[in-house]
């Protein structure tokens, strides 16, 4: 019984010190972090949402004083499509593309809420690109005014490609809070003021196109990029990205 008496006290500080052992430091305990970021569209959240951009997110700790170091890549692709068999159709066929990327490097500062809450703020530049291919094939079938030889109507059709090209520089500063699940695992949510400065050029070709003999009786290209636009935009994005993040290294 005496052994028992002698092991009480052990047993009992267990889980006090498994609690201590879980407790992370949220400034100090590891070197590198890198995370797998998601940043919902709001407009289109909750329907079937093809273009949810995702990305990368490595930090590294600068020193002791919770600042570190932010290197994010993030990107998506979204393709939609449409090829009708039955030729000549009432129904369009197209196709849309849309590629992009950004590239984003900052700074970040976080103080602690306790063993599993944090808060961070900081800012980062960065830099964006954005393809839209657009391409529409337009069928004709009523009176267009062209004749064959025997005066009859001739249907045509109508072909339209487009590419558009944003060429972006950015201006970031956030606020985020953290919560961790385990020390060297945590999910944090981020919230964003995004200044940016873009440039637009346009490429497109476009034809019309006589069934008959399947000639081009009407055509407009232009190869080279036109730049049509320049805009400057300010945007709070409440929920900018959402983030899982796995420390490690010391």
């Amino acid at each position: 019984m005496k052994y028992y008496r002698a092991l009480l006290p052990l047993l009992a500080g267990l889980p006090i010190t498994s609690a201590q052992a879980q407790a992370p430091d949220t400034t100090t305990t590891h070197r590198h972090e890198l995370g797998l970021t998601a940043s919902p569209v709001l407009d289109r959240f909750f329907t079937r949402n093809r273009a949810l951009p995702v990305g990368l997110l490595y930090k590294r700790r600068l020193g002791t004083g919770g600042r570190a170091l932010r290197l994010g890549a993030q990107g998506s692709y979204q393709r939609q499509q449409r090829d009708d068999p039955y030729w000549p159709t009432v129904n369009d066929d197209f196709d849309y593309r849309t590629t992009q990327l950004e590239l984003s490097a900052g700074l970040e500062w976080v103080r602690p809420l306790g063993r599993r809450w944090a808060v961070a703020a900081g800012a980062d530049v960065g830099a964006g690109y954005r393809r839209e291919y657009r391409y529409r094939l337009t069928f004709n079938t009523g009176d267009t005014g062209i004749r064959d030889q025997n005066g009859n109507p001739v249907p045509v059709y109508q072909e339209d490609r487009s590419t558009f090209t944003y060429r972006t520089a950015l201006l970031r500063p956030f606020a985020s809070v953290r919560f961790y699940v385990t020390p060297w695992l945590y999910a944090s949510l981020e919230t964003s003021i995004t200044g940016s400065y873009t440039r637009l050029d346009d490429v497109f070709y476009s034809k019309r196109v006589r069934t008959d003999t399947n000639e081009a009786y009407i055509q407009t290209i232009n190869g080279n990029p036109l730049t049509i636009d320049y805009d400057w935009h300010l945007r709070l994005h409440l929920i900018r990205q959402v983030t899982v993040h796995y420390c490690f290294g010391r």
